[in-house]
């Protein structure tokens, strides 16, 4: 009788574990102690949301003005700010590995705890300074949060958030803005250094000279392309449009400093004539700027801002006409178009 008592013990906690069991029969005391186990993360999960429930974001014109500690009680701001740059490659690896390993290991509100809020920050802020392995993980684990948040709060919203509706509501939105925030300076930081290599000369190899072959280089395990990374980026940020935002910060509007981030990353990606090649960040960036100007309220800035580019780049009168046309074809609105037609029309 040992036999089928162990197996009986062992089927039962693989039940409890995995949810699986091979008989779906469940006796009386497996059915409590699922109940009780259900019961306790439902517990754990209601306290961890309500923990974090009480932090607010407040974005930041720059990312270090987060570094100043603000005036109301309940912001959250980094606390612990480490100097990445002055770490060896790996330390600094290791504090992106931890980071990377509890946004992956936690709920994606978790970024508002105020100890991985303040890695993600300095990792952000100094990402300039991380290895090329570090950076690919980094930009990974915030879009694949970002992403998974996103999907959340568009179907919390959708169905309704229940009985914990104000503060599930209110934890989802704190932890986008900070999740958009983070990724949208990220973005920034890349471009900018993808802008100054392409404008620095190429340096040349001081042992290799004319009629001489000079030293082969070994290949780099990971390399960091900014062409690639820029498209999940985009396509990340641009799904956060699609929550709908007006029940996720009623009963105030969105906050113009969270959508000019969006308006100002698609503009980046449309000043750069590699980023239009890609038909992904070319989508993104349209159905960002589209949604800005014709559904979250951003039609003036979002017409200001193509016609500064439109004014600056000479590679953009088409690109911009396509933007135009594929925002009125979605949006079933050309208000956008119209706008920028006036506007045109005065110069």
């Amino acid at each position: 009788m040992e036999l089928p008592q162990i197996k009986l013990r062992h089927d039962f906690f693989r039940y409890l574990k995995t949810g699986e069991s091979k008989s779906p029969r469940l006796t009386p005391l497996q059915t409590r102690a699922t109940h009780a186990v259900n019961d306790a993360r439902r517990a754990h999960t209601t306290q961890y949301r309500h923990r974090i429930v009480a932090m607010e974001f407040d974005i930041p014109l720059a990312l270090t003005d987060l570094e100043t500690a603000p005036a109301r009680e309940g912001a959250l701001f980094p606390k612990d700010v480490q100097d990445v740059s002055s770490m060896r490659d790996v330390e600094a690896n290791e504090l992106v590995e931890r980071l990377t390993y509890d946004l992956c290991d936690n709920d994606a509100t978790c970024i508002m705890e105020q100890e991985i809020f303040d890695r993600a920050y300095v990792c952000v802020r100094d990402f300039h300074r991380l290895s090329v392995v570090a950076r690919i993980r980094l930009c990974d684990a915030l879009c694949s949060n970002l992403s998974v948040l996103s999907s959340a709060a568009h179907t919390m919203l959708a169905a309704g958030a229940g009985a914990d509706g104000a503060d599930a509501v209110a934890s989802h939105r704190e932890a986008l803005k900070c999740y958009s925030t983070l990724v949208y300076h990220l973005a920034k930081g890349a471009e900018a250094d993808a802008a100054n290599a392409g404008a620095a000369p190429p340096t040349e190899d001081p042992k290799s000279g004319k009629g001489k072959k000079g030293s082969k280089k070994t290949a780099p395990l990971a390399e960091w392309k900014w062409d690639e990374q820029r498209e999940r980026v985009l396509h990340v940020m641009s799904g956060v449009l699609d929550v709908d935002l007006w029940n996720l910060f009623r009963p105030r509007q969105p906050p113009e400093g969270f959508l000019t981030m969006f308006t100002s990353l698609a503009c980046a990606a449309m000043e750069s004539q590699t980023a239009l090649r890609s038909k992904v960040t070319k989508a993104a960036a349209f159905d960002m700027l589209g949604a800005c100007a014709l559904k979250w309220g951003q039609l003036e800035n979002v017409t200001t801002s193509l016609l500064h580019l439109l004014n600056k780049h000479e590679h953009l009168p088409g690109p911009i006409a396509e933007c135009a046309a594929a925002a009125a074809d979605r949006h079933e609105n050309a208000r956008l178009a119209a706008s920028l037609l006036r506007e045109v029309s005065l110069f």
